[in-house]
């Protein structure tokens, strides 16, 4: 073939594929026009959850700030732990000591219960008595008093 010819032949080939290109690709494109308005119809849905997007995220910084406090306040307590572990050790053996001393607490609390009542039974024994004796007294003119003392 005729390299003249055969060029024409190309350059006749590339030109009527990008005329046939053409409806094709606009046929594409009118087929996808649906899928199109769809996308558009769903941008304030979209506005409206990346406006809720950005109201979230506003307190991040506050977050950032919170969680640097609890990292440091874990870090004061990891440095304090080896202090409380060996605070921790004697509590065991308080244990018999703390236990003795209820039950010490426990007889005095009832023994004080006892002195209570005998109290009660003491001033109600010597509340009729006060009134005879203040008698006695102005009876002997406080002669009686003045001996025992």
């Amino acid at each position: 073939m005729n390299p003249a010819l055969r060029t024409a032949a190309e350059r006749l080939g590339t030109a009527l594929r990008s005329v046939v290109a053409v409806p094709v690709s606009l046929g594409r494109t009118v087929a996808r026009l649906p899928e199109v308005v769809e996308a558009i119809a769903m941008l304030p849905t979209i506005s409206a959850q990346l406006e809720q997007v950005t109201e979230h995220t506003r307190s991040l910084p506050e977050i950032h700030a919170e969680m640097a406090t609890v990292a440091s306040a874990t870090l004061a307590l990891e440095a304090a732990m080896p202090v409380l572990v060996e605070l921790q050790q004697p509590l065991p053996e308080l244990v018999p000591a703390l236990t003795q001393t209820a039950e010490r607490l426990d007889r005095l609390a009832a023994l004080i219960g006892s002195m209570d009542e005998t109290l009660h039974f003491l001033a109600a024994v010597a509340e009729p008595l006060q009134g005879t004796a203040a008698r006695i007294g102005r009876l002997t003119g406080g002669r009686l008093a003045r001996r025992g003392s």
